[in-house]
This record gives structure tokens, C-alpha cells and sequence, in this order.
């Protein structure tokens, strides 16, 4: 048995997975990466100017944010097969933290520059914790009709 070292029987991922050869997919993928790579840099850049003071949930949330969409990225175009299993969770974790971020920033806001969109943050909050109480009040009045009229 000789082993073909020669590439020709190499599996090609494109032909593995469709995805892979849409050019749409390059474009979203380069455009993520470029945008990642900005967000990196900007992260960089604020730890250099920041020192010690750079330490907060925010900028953790942020640099985990950074690097599970290169993991992530790196993950779907070289290991799609062997990691294919752990690849939803790190997506589900990357979009939580996506999340956390928009949530961070969001209320960073109140304070920040643009406090006249704070208030209307804070608008929201309050009136979410109140439709959140009248659901939890009357839940169980819905339920019990559920089950009364079943």
C-alpha cells in the first residue's frame, strides 16, 4: 500500500458542502472577517490607551465575541467535518454574546453622549417589568382556563 501524497485524492470542501462554493458565502465570510479584524484592532487599541482600566465586562464580552467568530470562521472552512458537533454551540455562544454586547452598549448610553436615547432605554425597561408582572399575574388565570375548558 502506498500512500498518494500527491493532493489528487484530497477531499475538496467545496464539493463536501455547496455553502463553501456560493460566492455569496466568500463575500459574507470576507466582509465578517474584515469587520472582526476591525473590531480586534479597535480592542487592541483601547487596551494599549486604557491600561488596567480596560478590564470590564464589557471589553471581555467584546474580546470573546472577537475571538469565537474566528474560531468559528476558522472552524466552518477547515474542520466542517470533525467539528461539526461543537460548531452549534460556539455559534449559539457567539450570538449570545452578540447579544450581551448590543445589551452592554445599550446601556452604556444612559450616561454616554447620547442620554435623550438612554431615557427611551429606560422607558423600555420599565415598561418590559411591567408587561413581564401583568404576564405573570394572570398566567395563571389563562391556565387554569386552559385546563377548565380542555
Amino acid at each position: 500500500n502506498v500512500t498518494d501524497c500527491s493532493g489528487e485524492n484530497q477531499p475538496d470542501l467545496a464539493q463536501d458542502n455547496p455553502v463553501l462554493s456560493a460566492p455569496s458565502f466568500w463575500i459574507w465570510f470576507i466582509l465578517t472577517g474584515l469587520m472582526t479584524v476591525i473590531m480586534l484592532v479597535k480592542e487592541v487599541l483601547e487596551m494599549v490607551n486604557s491600561g488596567a482600566k480596560w478590564i470590564s465586562l464589557l471589553n471581555l464580552s467584546q474580546l470573546f465575541l472577537i475571538f469565537s467568530i474566528f474560531a468559528f470562521q476558522g472552524l466552518l472552512v477547515f474542520g466542517a467535518t470533525s467539528w461539526a458537533g461543537s460548531m452549534k454551540y460556539l455559534a449559539a455562544w457567539t450570538v449570545f454574546a452578540v447579544w450581551m454586547d448590543i445589551t452592554l452598549a445599550l446601556r452604556s448610553l444612559v450616561f454616554g453622549k447620547w442620554s435623550s436615547l438612554g431615557l427611551y432605554i429606560l422607558m423600555l425597561k420599565e415598561v418590559a417589568k411591567k408587561v413581564f408582572m401583568f404576564f405573570a399575574i394572570y398566567f395563571s388565570t389563562v391556565l387554569g382556563f386552559t385546563f377548565v375548558f380542555f
